[in-house]
């Protein structure tokens, strides 16, 4: 009966501490939940306080106004994390990039002794972004991973820093006139997609506005130099079915200078083409009535160089002018058809001087070849002689 109540006594016991650890997890869960929200809504709060106050008509969305009436002035720059893929035959490359821009919002002036962070994706949409784009990429991503990778931060006065990581696969027009020995320039184009420069001007930073990574080592190019500079230019927008409005816009342009690395193009093609041209010229030492060993020797050559050609010329675009490896490659074509046209030559004239030979001179053909037959026995007798010590040689291998 005692051990009876004494399990039951310690079962009642167990459930009773199960009971209250749940009761403890759940309280912290909801602690938590509350902590986030609390931190949610201090973020948010500057929005709303500083909006609290306007007017109906005030958005803090649409774009905002200076006390001057000038347009509103954005500054932008960005950090290259990574810059690589330069895909030659497609004329495109890939980038990593923080940009960075900067604007002052009225509207947003709050009380608070320093700036405000905000990390949180709903605070984005309470609040006027520029509407910048990059004209020339293909394709372009915020990064997300672990979380979105932005960051927003607001003075007391208004002035708005904003950070974002983009990655992007641009446009880079190649100009091969003078490949492998070119130089490149690869652009990243900003400009906005709805504003004029009446109402947002969009300009660099004063101080170093374009930093990359020291780390970047592209295989085949290396970096020079990158230059800020602008492209604003006259367009139209608006566009109805009869009619469209014409504007003058702020554009960014940043000039990405690349060189071409000279080793990999001379080790798989200047060399090895050079060295195909050079066998070709041993034909001139072998005898011209050996017609079967030259002709073998300048077709190889010939064919060895175009297939070469070919795969090189594989990764590049086919563009519609000349560049500098093909008229490489049409020299180094042009040495191959000579030896093989100075062998057809040489063994034309010498077939037309054994004709002429004997008509002219009979008897010095019947003495040529007597000479002939006579090389021939003695190289078949110096054979016979060899013969043994051939045999010693193969036996002893």
């Amino acid at each position: 009966m005692a051990a009876s109540v004494a399990f039951r006594s310690f079962s009642a016991w167990t459930v009773y501490v199960a009971l209250i650890g749940t009761v403890r997890s759940q309280d912290h869960v909801i602690d938590m939940e509350m902590g986030m929200h609390e931190d949610r809504e201090s973020q948010v709060g500057v929005l709303a306080a500083s909006t609290q106050t306007l007017p109906t008509n005030a958005v803090p969305t649409s774009l905002p106004t200076t006390s001057d009436g000038k347009p509103v002035s954005v500054y932008c720059g960005f950090f290259i994390e990574s810059l690589g893929d330069i895909r030659q035959s497609e004329m495109t490359y890939d980038l990593d990039i923080y940009f960075h821009q900067t604007w002052r919002d009225p509207r947003l002036n709050h009380t608070n002794s320093g700036a405000k962070a905000m990390n949180d994706q709903n605070s984005l949409s309470g609040m006027w972004l520029p509407d910048l784009y990059f004209a020339n990429a293909k394709r372009a991503s915020f990064q997300t991973v672990t979380v979105p990778n932005f960051a927003l931060y607001i003075e007391p006065d208004g002035t708005v820093a904003y950070s974002s990581r983009i990655t992007m696969h641009l446009a880079c027009n190649l100009q091969l006139r003078n490949y492998p020995l070119d130089n490149q320039i690869c652009s990243v184009k900003i400009l906005s997609y709805t504003h004029t420069k009446n109402d947002m001007k969009v300009d660099w930073f004063e101080q170093d506005p374009i930093r990359h990574n020291g780390d970047i080592d592209l295989p085949e190019f290396h970096i020079k130099k990158i230059e800020p500079t602008h492209c604003n230019g006259t367009f139209v927008y608006s566009r109805t079915e009869k009619k469209g409005k014409i504007g003058e816009f702020s554009c960014l342009l940043a000039n990405i200078h690349l060189k071409r690395s000279i080793g990999y193009h001379l080790v798989q093609t200047y060399i090895p083409t050079g060295m195909i041209v050079i066998i070709s010229w041993v034909s001139f030492w072998i005898d011209p009535m050996a017609v079967p060993a030259r002709v073998s020797l300048s077709f190889t050559t010939l064919l060895t160089l175009a297939t070469q050609g070919t795969g090189i010329r594989y990764s590049l675009p086919p563009v519609s002018y000349a560049k500098a490896i093909d008229y490489w490659y049409g020299t180094c074509m042009l040495f191959l058809f000579a030896a093989l046209l100075e062998f057809a030559v040489v063994n034309s004239y010498m077939r037309k001087s054994q004709k002429f030979d004997v008509l002219c001179n009979p008897n010095s053909n019947k003495a040529h070849a007597e000479a002939r037959r006579g090389s021939a026995r003695g190289e078949a007798k110096r054979e016979k002689e060899n013969l043994p010590f051939f045999g010693i040689c193969l036996s002893v291998v």
